[in-house]
């Protein structure tokens, strides 16, 4: 005796392709396609938003260099405190800073390895 194991899926549901281009459906537009046309500038180029939100939030990155360009400049500890990141991401980004074309002098105070940035 023999089982047969129903197919996954109903058969009767009518699968969805890529829409057909308007000549093909007669004439038809799609919502779709209606409100693009609305919104589209001459050229072809979609419009840009803006929105009247508050400004863009200070980066993390704008952050540690503003610390860097203290008079004392910044610890480790002062990085990692004000950015929440682990010691290994601090320092990668102080790296990341270097390849940037940023000077970044390295210096020990009482102990304390203390990183400052040369303001241009």
């Amino acid at each position: 005796m023999t089982i047969k194991k129903k197919r996954a899926g109903n058969s009767k549901t009518k699968r969805r392709f890529a829409q057909t281009p308007p000549s093909d459906r007669g004439g038809q537009v799609t919502k779709a396609e209606k409100q693009s046309e609305k919104t589209a500038l001459p050229g072809g180029k979609k419009p840009k938003i803006h929105s009247d939100a508050a400004p863009k939030a200070k980066s993390k990155i704008a952050s540690v260099v503003a610390l860097l360009e203290r008079s004392d400049g910044a610890a480790l500890g002062d990085i990692v405190a004000a950015t929440g990141w682990q010691a290994h991401s601090a320092r990668a980004a102080l790296t990341g800073l270097r390849k940037k074309g940023h000077t970044i002098e390295k210096s020990k105070i009482g102990g304390v390895t203390r990183y400052s940035i040369e303001v241009a």
